[in-house]
């Protein structure tokens, strides 16, 4: 039987200075372990989108409109998680962006896009 390797998950949000601070401190205590870090983007309520304008209900917008916002959002959260893993590889620690645990934990967290960290 395989030994599952230990995962310490790292969440992290908008900020990205606050995150990279909370991904750093994650990776020099447990830099001496065999451990995956996973990291989670934690995001807002999805009752609420950003627009130009400020926050508004997503009742308030077509379907149309809000398909696009979700897709700049994505691209938004993509774009950060690249961030993360740039700083990941910085310090020598394998990255890959795991598809079926994507799926699995978007399911279970509303979709939050994560990233798994391997050191």
């Amino acid at each position: 039987m395989a030994v599952q390797q230990e995962k310490v998950y790292v969440a992290v949000g908008k900020d990205l200075q606050q995150g990279l601070g909370t991904l750093g401190w994650a990776l020099r205590n447990w830099s001496s372990q065999s451990v995956s870090f996973v990291i989670l983007h934690v995001s807002v309520s999805k009752d609420l989108i950003y627009t130009p304008f400020g926050k508004l209900p997503t009742s308030s917008v077509n379907d149309e409109m809000l398909e696009d916002l979700r897709m700049r959002e994505k691209d938004t959260v993509d774009k950060l998680l690249g961030k993360y893993m740039a700083f990941c590889s910085k310090v020598l620690c394998s990255t890959d962006s795991d598809a079926t645990a994507y799926k699995l934990l978007g399911c279970i967290l509303h979709s939050s896009p994560f990233i798994g960290v391997h050191r």
